[in-house]
């Protein structure tokens, strides 16, 4: 079966990262949550990187190691390299 990344984004990451990657302003107000259109943090974040992210967790954010095959994790992390990017512009479907 193919992967869809945004369905996996929407499903995994939008509440608190955002629909559009910038995060949500409610999730903001009570924890940093990572603005994945920011440049810098696209200049520097690494796909492998961020699939250790996504894998294992860091700080508040929970591991979903044990939820998503390493292919999904794959295609999710190269999913969030591309938001805020011409290829990331357009809306994620909600779960």
């Amino acid at each position: 079966m193919a992967v869809d990344p945004a369905v996996l984004y929407g499903q995994s990451c939008a509440r608190c990262h955002g629909v559009d990657g910038k995060g949500d302003p409610q999730i903001r107000q009570q924890m940093p949550v990572r603005d994945f259109t920011d440049p810098a943090f696209r200049a520097r974040a690494a796909t492998g990187e961020l699939e250790r992210v996504i894998m294992a967790g860091k700080n508040q954010m929970p591991s979903f190691g044990g939820a998503l095959s390493q292919p999904k994790i794959q295609a999710l992390a190269g999913y969030v390299k591309r938001l805020g990017g011409a290829a990331g512009s357009s809306p994620v479907p909600r779960p």
